[in-house]
């Protein structure tokens, strides 16, 4: 896949961050962190989804989830 469409899936990681910071640091997680977190990841997918692919190339959503 390119770039322009993996790259965007690196902001997910802002998601394991919160949980992880909640789950081992005992971090309060507020419903408006929730929120931004869902936001973030959320706008990431629509981007890796839409992006640019080269021409006669498919784009499955099998292949952003595995």
């Amino acid at each position: 896949m390119p770039p322009s469409i993996v790259a965007p899936l690196g902001s997910i990681t802002l998601g394991f961050n919160a949980l992880f910071a909640w789950l081992m640091l005992g971090e309060r997680f507020m419903a408006l962190d929730l929120v931004g977190t869902l936001v973030a990841a959320g706008g990431a997918v629509i981007i890796a989804y839409f992006g640019y692919a080269p021409q006669g190339s498919t784009l499955l959503v099998s292949q952003l989830i595995f």
